[in-house]
């Protein structure tokens, strides 16, 4: 396999470089605490790759270097300016010297390696390691079954994947004080409480894992509160929360089947109920009809009687032609009493199409055509009886609904009257008023205006009004001054009166009831005077 072909592997399935730094800060709360207390805080990462863990370490404190056998991983690390150099994981343990490191750590690397080895890498950490030092080894989690059982034979260097309780146990026997498995890469939405899938079980437990094994040093150790806390998700905590899910809706579906058997057997326990009335309307009906068969057999019987009785005999005699026609009197007048109850018709189509029938029966079958007769007829006015009854009902609900109609009708009567004394009131009061009786000339013009153009009303009041003028002398006298002060108005009034005369004969004949001219107010002549005294002046023009 060439260098070429793994760098181009790794680049597109390992991550980008952000992402695996941001990654492997959840050691930090591991190794923060070893800066913090081991003099000199150095760690030595072997298989260093592109140098994320390097940066991350850096960034926390520690003097730290890094080996790794791909020249080309090694020169992306040397571009940050790390400390790298080409070199064999153990040799570059082997070459350390004891106590001297305060952290070792391998991420992905013991995969790669045969299990032996593995042994080896472990104790010669212990060895280099300072009391309280830590190692830390993160491979793929088998338990993860899709892990297992798939991607992690999609690197062709891995030799065979390490359960997570193997490796710890390897380190337990190197001799190693205690050790934590911290579990990484789980989907996150699996720590919500919610439902989980079958492939959730299959794929959700935690895709990588890492042994943290610290070395016996003075207590209290470094980073006890790390080691307290619980990571990542194994296939134990989510099958088992599986099975709790899938025992809680097996729960549900046998409540929901238990709560539908009880309301089967409620059904069933109501259906029983409606068979047994069922059954019992259907018994009580049998009684019903044996009853009604057994009062029409007696009907029956008594009827026969009352004909043996008017001188009809029984069918074992042979009955004569006037016994039989008094059987069909008799006959009709019970089937007439019971027509008076029901409808007229309902009876006597029966009778009459049993005289037409009897007469060709022999004596042995007249009886027997009369019963059948007789019950045809009381079948008839049973069904004539049901039809009178519903006619009834339904004239009694239209004249329930005439009541309600009539009721909402007096009740409208009542508030007219009262609105109408209302009315009368108000038209009384008007009628009292002070305004009513000072337009009282008004109105009076108006009735009398009633049918009249209204030029004809107005010429009207000026002939009034001319005239009054005219036959009034204090009125002349009034009027002169006023001509003589205003000829534009003098003027005007003697074009009107001019106009008034043509068009009115009356004026015209009466003489000059206005004054032509203002020479004319001077004349102190009466009206009577200078009316004749005009017709003499008319007369010589005429002449």
């Amino acid at each position: 396999m060439s260098e070429q072909f793994y760098r181009a592997f790794e680049d597109l399935h390992r991550g980008t470089r952000s992402m695996i730094k941001e990654r492997l800060r959840v050691y930090a709360p591991f190794v923060t605490p070893l800066a913090d207390t081991l003099v000199p805080a150095t760690a030595l990462d072997l298989g260093c790759g592109r140098g994320e863990w390097l940066e991350l370490l850096g960034e926390l404190g520690f003097a730290a270097r890094g080996v790794d056998l791909d020249d080309g991983m090694l020169a992306a690390c040397r571009e940050r300016g790390l400390d790298v150099r080409t070199d064999d994981a153990l040799t570059a343990l082997r070459a350390s010297a004891d106590n001297s490191l305060a952290l070792v750590s391998a991420f992905h690397l013991v995969e790669h390696l045969p299990f032996d080895l593995v042994q080896q890498l472990i104790a010669e950490a212990l060895r280099v390691l300072q009391p309280g030092g830590l190692l830390v080894m993160e491979t793929p989690n088998p338990e993860n079954l899709v892990v297992g059982s798939s991607s992690f034979y999609l690197d062709p260097s891995h030799v065979k994947p390490l359960p997570p309780k193997l490796l710890a146990f390897a380190t337990d026997f190197a001799g190693f004080a205690r050790h934590k498995i911290v579990r990484v890469q789980e989907a996150a939405h699996l720590h919500e409480a919610g439902s989980i899938t079958l492939f959730g079980v299959l794929d959700g437990v935690s895709a990588d894992y890492s042994v943290v094994a610290q070395k016996a040093g003075p207590a209290p150790l470094p980073g006890d509160a790390a080691f307290a806390e619980n990571f990542g998700l194994d296939l134990h905590t989510l099958a088992q929360r599986y099975d709790q899910q899938r025992l809680a809706a097996l729960d549900q579906a046998m409540a929901r089947i238990s709560a539908l058997e009880t309301q089967r057997q409620d059904a069933n326990s109501l259906n029983t109920q409606r068979f047994d009335g069922i059954n019992e309307g259907l018994a009580y009906l049998d009684r019903r009809l044996s009853e009604e068969s057994a009062a029409q057999n007696q009907r029956l019987g008594e009827l026969k009687a009352a004909l043996a009785d008017g001188g009809v005999r029984t069918d074992a005699e042979a009955p004569t032609d006037e016994s039989l026609a008094l059987r069909l009197d008799r006959l009709e007048q019970h089937l007439a009493l019971l027509s008076e109850r029901s409808a007229p018709d309902a009876l006597s189509q029966p009778m009459s199409d049993a005289q037409q029938r009897l007469a060709p029966l022999p004596p042995s079958e007249q009886n027997s055509a009369l019963a059948l007769a007789l019950a045809l007829a009381l079948r008839r006015a049973q069904e004539h009886l049901a039809e009178a009854e519903v006619t009834l009902s339904t004239l009694r609900a239209n004249a329930a609904t005439a009541d309600a109609k009539a009721a909402t009708a007096a009740q409208q009567l009542a508030e007219m009257e009262v609105w109408a004394r209302s009315m009368e009131q108000q038209l009384l009061a008007m009628h009292n008023s002070t305004i009513w009786r000072m337009t009282l000339p008004l109105r009076i013009l108006g009735r009398a205006a009633r049918g009249r153009s209204v030029r004809k009303i107005v010429r009207a009041l000026l002939r009034r009004t001319v005239a009054w003028l005219a036959s009034t002398q204090w009125a002349r006298r009034l009027i002169s001054p006023l001509r003589r002060h205003f000829p534009a108005l003098d003027a005007r009034l003697l074009r009107f009166t001019a106009a008034l005369r043509r068009s009115d004969p009356d004026l015209s004949g009466a003489g000059a009831v206005m004054p032509e001219s203002a020479e004319e107010l001077a004349n102190p002549l009466p009206l009577s005077a200078r009316a004749v005294l005009a017709d003499l002046q008319r007369s010589l023009s005429t002449k």
